[in-house]
């Protein structure tokens, strides 16, 4: 039977959600006139059968849904319902802990909890993605509704999405909840200076070798050339200087008046013979009398 004017009222614990009404075009709302769209509500085509999505329901409540349909039977206007009870359940809460900034060698340390109306749950294997393309998977330590991963010794090639994964159950049905996070691993602030005192040090060794390198040829070289032989110590002569005069004490050998006497024409006398007399002594000593080739100045 098909419900007077084609309309189906929808009541939430008791208050009005939405009336639809069938048309000949497709399914409307019956107060605001708009269309509905298939993943919001439907109507049959013959306008028997009404059906309708109900979005962001808060978790934890009971809904008590109702569809009532007005029927006209001669006169009199019928009323018919149908209602059913949904329990909505809170979704699967995860909240993921932990630093997102590292440096190389530090150990990532991310945490996990999971929150909600649990009955049955667990944690699988975390995920490393990059750019949305999965590197790895990585197994946290897991202490009731508490994963923790754990990278050591981390490196560039760490940094990505590290996304927790965990599951729950309600009855037969297991429900899958993930959480994902930001990590970015940078290098040591020292490895760039390093690297270039490195570099630095390297060529101050290279140009002093080279420096060393270069003197040590040229004084080779420079032996080598008989130029130099000439100044070498075997060859060499003594060189005398004079040690520098008094300015104001005149040399003896420039006085015009010389302090001493010098001897006369005449003033000496020639040694013509030497008489030397040997006595016949014992002692068979030896005597000798020399006149003296000089003058004694008084």
């Amino acid at each position: 039977m098909t419900p007077y004017e084609q309309i189906a009222e929808f009541l939430v614990n008791g208050v009005t959600f939405k009336t639809l009404q069938k048309k000949q075009n497709g399914c409307y709302s019956a107060i605001s006139n708009v269309k509905c769209l298939t993943d919001s509500c439907q109507c049959s085509a013959d306008g028997k059968a009404y059906s309708l999505k109900i979005k962001d329901a808060h978790p934890n409540t009971i809904l008590n849904i109702s569809c009532s349909m007005k029927f006209r039977f001669t006169d009199q206007p019928i009323f018919a319902s149908a209602s059913i009870s949904i329990s909505v359940l809170g979704p699967l809460v995860l909240k993921v802990f932990g630093k997102t900034v590292y440096n190389s060698s530090d150990m990532i340390q991310i945490s996990c909890y999971m929150f909600g109306n649990l009955e049955t749950y667990g944690f699988d294997f975390w995920s490393h993605t990059v750019n949305g393309v999965l590197i790895r998977h990585l197994k946290g330590e897991s202490n009731g509704n508490l994963s923790i991963l754990a990278v050591r010794q981390s490196s560039y090639s760490d940094s990505g999405c590290y996304s927790c994964n965990a599951w729950n159950t309600k009855g037969e049905t297991k429900y899958w909840s993930n959480k994902t996070t930001s990590v970015v691993v940078n290098d040591k602030p020292g490895q760039l200076f390093l690297f270039g005192l490195l570099v630095l040090t390297g060529m101050t060794v290279f140009i002093l070798t080279a420096g060393v390198i270069a003197v040590v040829t040229k004084i080779k070289s420079t032996i080598g050339d008989p130029n130099f032989k000439q100044y070498q110590p075997n060859n060499r002569r003594a060189i005398y200087y004079a040690a520098p005069e008094d300015e104001n004490t005149p040399h003896v050998y420039h006085r015009t008046d010389p302090e001493y006497e010098e001897p006369s024409p005449g003033h000496y006398m020639e040694i013509s013979y030497i008489n030397i007399a040997r006595n016949n002594s014992t002692a068979n000593d030896y005597q000798y009398e020399i006149a003296h080739d000089y003058i004694e100045l008084e």
